[in-house]
């Protein structure tokens, strides 16, 4: 599956919300580079909890609290858990 980096830029810097970036990658069948997502909200100095807290809330509203369990599941094989 081909993923989008820089979602975290076009949410931070323009102001798109990140339920939107979800939706908009889910429709056109491409995933949010969520490594790169968090990477980049690091480098901007966002805490740890700022950054679960942003995505947590984003994919829930988007997906629904049973895809949010497997999604962090996911998520914490892949970067070290936040």
């Amino acid at each position: 599956m081909k993923v989008i980096p820089g979602v975290f830029i076009m949410c931070d810097t323009h102001g798109l919300p990140l339920e939107d970036a979800i939706f908009e990658a889910d429709q056109q069948g491409v995933a949010i580079d969520w490594v790169n997502y968090i990477e980049d909200a690091r480098k901007h100095g966002w805490s740890e909890k700022t950054i679960r807290t942003k995505i947590t809330y984003a994919v829930q509203e988007v997906h629904g609290r049973d895809y949010l369990v497997e999604f962090n599941k996911r998520l914490d094989l892949i970067v070290a858990p936040l």
